[in-house]
């Protein structure tokens, strides 16, 4: 086992981590279109992390291990650095809740989701570090239109719960990926 090895199965244990770290917060159930959402994002998540590992090392570019780590640990370190801003705010399922407020610290000062910024991230990241360029581009492609579905389902909530404040503060941060969209 090498060192990046080490350092990949300690970054995909700190992921997994935030599953129990991070609770979420008690609300109502959420609408039919956003758990829809939710779950796709999700089972492209799950075929991702399956197809990396049963069909590793089918297409390896020269660095896509370091590469792949590269993306993994910045999409971990964006969630976390995200959730730590929302701090009781943070839900995996869309929801405004009276009392909430817009964030603007930390990643939040350029990203509008940068919590789907690192699940985008991550997804790239891990059929990458097992050496399968195929599962990362089909990968990406499905994450990254689950994660527009669900960010337009989400901006509407927020425009809806905020108002003007809100697309006066989305218009000064870009979307998905940092200084691109």
């Amino acid at each position: 086992m090498t060192i990046l090895d080490k350092v990949f199965i300690a970054v995909s244990l700190l992921w997994l981590f935030e599953l129990f770290l991070f609770r979420n917060r008690k609300k109502e159930p959420s609408p039919l279109e956003e758990r829809q959402s939710f779950y796709w994002i999700l089972a492209t998540l799950i075929t991702t992390i399956l197809f990396s590992v049963l069909f590793s090392d089918s297409i390896r570019l020269p660095l896509s291990r370091e590469i792949g780590l590269l993306l993994l640990t910045s999409g971990v370190v964006l969630r976390y650095w995200g959730i730590y801003h929302l701090k009781h705010q943070f839900t995996r399922h869309v929801a405004v809740n009276p009392g909430d407020r817009l964030v603007s610290t930390g990643p939040y000062r350029a990203l509008r989701h940068p919590l789907y910024s690192g699940l985008f991230f991550i997804t790239l990241g891990f059929p990458l570090y097992f050496g399968n360029l195929f599962v990362a581009l089909c990968a990406g492609i499905l994450m990254f239109i689950a994660l527009l579905h669900r960010i337009r389902i989400e901006e509407q909530m927020l425009t809806k719960g905020f108002g003007p404040a809100y697309t006066d503060w989305a218009r000064k941060r870009k979307r998905l990926i940092p200084f691109i969209y």
